[in-house]
């Protein structure tokens, strides 16, 4: 699509609006960009979903083509997969709380993003504020913190009543980890408990890190939800069960892999909801005028085999609550 000089010279909003317009106006090919940091079988399901979502609401292939690189959950590497793809793009999609600050780094503000997953966009500096985030990107979060960092400690007590020491294992650098803390330091005193926590760079960190809960005589795990949990979902739970932590986080796939109990959004979901967020910047509205969403859906996922292999008991009354139970 040409480009005027008018185009180039104005401001960085004047630019998004003229750009939202113009392509609304498009009927030949949109090109967008789709950063899904990590690699495996659940992100080639939230692939698959985002694709599916797309064309269920009438923006198929070849009109609106779908760009997903395979990029590892690390700034770096985001920054890297997102840069040779600007040229190209009318629209960029990314999930994760580091992706998406990654690109609002990287992308010309002209660029409409639509996020998804994100932890907490105002507190992270990401938007303006839920209703009205400005700016040229909008979308949807991973959670309420306080909520279901809460349901994720109730389920570890519940499961383990005299559990005094939680360990907290976050991804460094991950903006998530910023109100994820926040939330349990002032839930821990509700349920009586002590927090440790600790942070990893890469999977080679997390014999450490579990040598280290087991040094602090921790009595269970929770998880920060973030892009590289989320990747390493298996080989977390796989440490947790072999160290004998009972762990609980945001993902129903790290459940399906072995860990004991999740509450978190239904990812698959998620992409519904961002794919109704690309159709209305298609027709000409402002990412920042759009107001940021919460999920539609949460799901808590509870694993009786590994429950069973840790010599835990799951009460009636959580079962009950459960979405998905794995025998």
């Amino acid at each position: 699509m040409p480009i005027s000089r008018r185009t180039i010279v104005c401001s960085a909003f004047g630019c998004l609006a003229a750009k939202s317009t113009a392509l609304s106006q498009q009927s030949k090919l949109w090109r967008i960009g789709h950063i899904l940091p990590g690699s495996g079988g659940s992100h080639q399901k939230l692939s698959d979903a985002m694709r599916q979502s797309l064309d269920e609401i009438g923006l198929r292939e070849p009109d609106v083509f779908l760009i997903t690189p395979n990029v590892e959950p690390r700034p770096d590497a985001i920054a890297d997969a997102i840069k040779p793809m600007l040229p190209q793009i009318d629209l960029l999609i990314t999930w994760g709380t580091v992706a998406t600050a990654t690109a609002k780094k990287v992308a010309p503000p002209s660029l409409p993003i639509v996020f998804l997953s994100v932890g907490d966009p105002v507190v992270i500096g990401l938007a303006d504020s839920l209703s009205r985030p400005g700016g040229n990107m909008t979308g949807v979060t991973f959670e309420a913190a306080m909520e279901t960092y809460g349901k994720r400690l109730q389920f570890l007590k519940e499961l383990k009543p005299g559990l005094s020491r939680v360990a907290v294992l976050g991804a460094r650098n991950d903006p998530n980890i910023v109100p994820a803390i926040s939330a349990l330091d002032r839930l821990a005193s509700e349920y009586t408990v002590t927090l440790d926590k600790y942070q990893f760079e890469k999977s080679a960190d997390l014999p450490n890190a579990f040598d280290r809960m087991r040094e602090a005589k921790d009595d269970a795990l929770v998880v920060i939800s973030g892009s590289l949990t989320f990747s390493l979902g298996r080989e977390i739970a796989e440490f947790a069960n072999r160290y004998r932590f009972p762990s609980s986080g945001g993902f129903k796939e790290t459940v399906a892999a072995g860990g004991l109990v999740s509450v978190g959004p239904d990812l698959p979901a998620m992409s519904r909801q961002g794919a109704d967020y690309v159709r209305r910047i298609m027709r000409g509205a402002l990412p920042g005028d759009l107001p940021i969403q919460q999920p539609i859906k949460y799901e808590v996922a509870i694993n009786l085999k590994t429950a069973e292999m840790l010599g835990m008991t799951v009460p009636p009354s959580m079962l009950v609550r459960a979405d998905i139970v794995i025998e």
